[in-house]
């Protein structure tokens, strides 16, 4: 099985080490951003070099972007990208009420690392289907762009 790649996205660096160090731990690759605008750069470098991020865990505000913007910069060049918002100060309810749309979940803190494995797991799981998806929908729209008979039909 593929190696779970993430991001965490967070300003408070305690929270970055401490995550870092635990998913680490449980076999996660992990890479830290300190703020959104880090995070956004991590996201398109990553997806750029064909290794894309499996899951994002950012909090909810962070200097430069917010968690909401990223997710919304962050879909304009991969809609699949599956992320998880953590906050402390909104419940965690209320942030789906935010208008935000795509692969995400969101937890309140304080929490255990051990909270957030299977969000993680259950995040990575559509990210997965979610790109299998899109590569099926690739294929299908080039054997119609190479196929003129199936053009004329269309128009």
């Amino acid at each position: 099985m593929k190696k779970i790649k993430l991001l965490l996205a967070d300003d408070e660096e305690a929270i970055c080490d401490s995550l870092e160090f635990s998913l680490s731990s449980e076999g996660y690759s992990v890479d830290v951003a300190t703020s959104g605008t880090n995070a956004l750069i991590a996201i398109i470098n990553a997806h750029e070099s064909g290794e894309p991020y499996d899951v994002i865990v950012t909090d909810c505000n962070m200097p430069g972007l917010t968690g909401a913007e990223l997710i919304r910069e962050s879909g304009k060049f991969d809609p699949s990208l599956g992320f998880i918002l953590i906050s402390g100060s909104i419940p965690t309810n209320n942030m789906h009420d935010k208008a935000i749309v795509g692969n995400f979940e969101s937890i309140q803190k304080p929490f255990r690392s051990r909270e957030l494995l299977p969000i993680i797991e259950r995040t990575a799981e559509r990210t997965a289907t979610i790109r299998t998806e899109m590569k099926k929908w690739h294929v299908i729209n080039s054997v119609i762009a190479q196929n003129r008979r199936i053009q004329e039909i269309i128009e």
